[in-house]
């Protein structure tokens, strides 16, 4: 072997081993660290979410990023939300998110909901109602719904009590929802079987303070309309709106003069309305008695008695008037030989100079139905549950307590 290449070889080995030194000190052969760094978080929906509902903070959680969604982040970071379920409390959805989905800001509306004054066409009036899950279809009526109001209520008279009847009639047809649960956004949750769903609806001035007054007189239903109907009823209402005028269905011709009165402030609903809405034949009033001849004893100046001209003739006979028998050929006028004196008669219901008095008007009366299940304080069961639901008033002294 010449002495060149053994130099040559020599040469080749040196440089091998110079470059088997450079990477062993660079690390060339180290293992690469793996990051013990954790992933960022992400906003998640919790459960799966429907389009266009107002997110409720139990329905979003937070979970460590997957790969894809950290490439996108480092991509775009201002398409991720904060990483806290209060980021996405309240907005609502622009599509359907299953459950475990990361809440994009693209997945939200950016738009404030609708106010409460544009939601209220012209000459309508908000009225709020608080009903139970079994008497609002089992709590499915949204926003945006129409439905016909019913009253269950007991009927009574004023002069008996005791002849209490149980009826049902709609106080209030094809009125619109525009708010549930008191608030602008529409909430998805669950409702309990005795929980009191409020509702605000729009309706005429009258029938807003039919219903406003009905509350107090029984246990309100709303019942959902059919789909053709409603999609009916909400073009007449954009119909009204865009021609400018009041958007004021009105169920009767009697009904433009009541909302005129009610405008203008000279009409009061009562239970006359209700018993003209329930169809109760109007209660007829006894004829006024006719008195009978009162003679006042008297002796010198002084009042000594009074004596009270009843007729002798069968007073107790149903034929007889006031002054006997009016069908007999016998002349009507009389004179006091045909009557008894009796002294001092007395007489309930007659005033100071002894004139039987015009009876009194019986009218209809209506009150919330007591239930079965009645609580120790004997409430009913929908007066419990408003007591339970609401908090107690403040008195004048600063306690609370409840009201009566």
């Amino acid at each position: 072997m010449r002495a060149s290449v053994l130099f040559f070889f020599n040469f080749l080995v040196f440089l091998a081993l110079v470059a088997l030194v450079a990477a062993k000190m660079t690390g060339y052969f180290d293992e690469p660290e793996v990051s013990t760094v954790d992933p960022p978080e992400v906003v998640i929906a919790a459960r799966r979410l429907p389009e266009g509902v107002a997110i409720d903070r139990q329905y979003a959680s937070t979970r460590p990023m997957t790969r894809e969604e950290y490439e996108s982040f480092l991509a775009s970071p201002a398409e991720f939300l904060p990483a806290d379920a209060a980021a996405v409390a309240g907005r609502v959805t622009a599509r359907s998110l299953d459950a475990g989905e990361a809440i994009m800001r693209s997945d939200l509306v950016d738009d404030s909901p609708e106010r409460l004054r544009d939601r209220i066409a012209p000459g309508m009036r908000p009225v709020d109602v608080a009903v139970l899950k079994k008497d609002s279809q089992g709590g499915l009526i949204q926003t945006g719904d129409w439905v016909d109001v019913s009253l269950t209520t007991e009927v009574y008279t004023s002069d008996d009590e005791d002849t209490q009847t149980i009826r049902t009639a709609v106080i209030a047809r094809g009125v619109r929802v525009i708010l549930k649960r008191n608030t602008l956004l529409p909430i998805y949750r669950g409702i309990a079987d005795d929980e009191l769903i409020p509702f605000t609806l729009e309706a005429n001035p009258y029938r807003a303070a039919l219903i406003d007054y009905a509350v107090l007189k029984g246990n309100l239903t709303l019942t959902a309309l059919p789909d053709s109907e409603q999609a009916a009823l909400e073009e007449q209402r954009e119909s009204l709106i865009e021609t400018g005028e009041s958007a004021a269905i009105l169920e009767d011709e009697d009904e433009r003069e009541r909302i005129e009165r009610i405008l203008a402030g000279n009409y009061s609903v009562g239970d006359e309305d209700l018993a003209d809405i329930f169809g109760l034949e109007p209660i007829s009033t006894p004829p006024v008695p006719e008195p009978p001849p009162r003679v006042q004893v008297y002796s010198g100046v002084d009042r000594k008695s009074d004596v009270v001209f009843i007729s002798a003739r069968n007073p107790q006979s149903e034929s007889d008037g006031p002054l006997g028998d009016v069908n007999s050929s016998r002349s009507n006028t009389q004179s006091l030989s045909d009557f008894v004196g009796q002294e001092d008669v007395e007489c309930e219901n007659c005033d100071e100079y002894g004139r039987p008095l015009a009876p009194t008007q019986a009218a209809y009366r209506f009150r919330r139905p007591v239930t079965s299940a009645r609580s120790e304080d004997g409430l009913s069961e929908f007066g419990q549950l408003m007591r339970e639901q609401q908090p107690p008033p403040t008195r004048l002294d600063g306690t609370k307590g409840i009201g009566q």
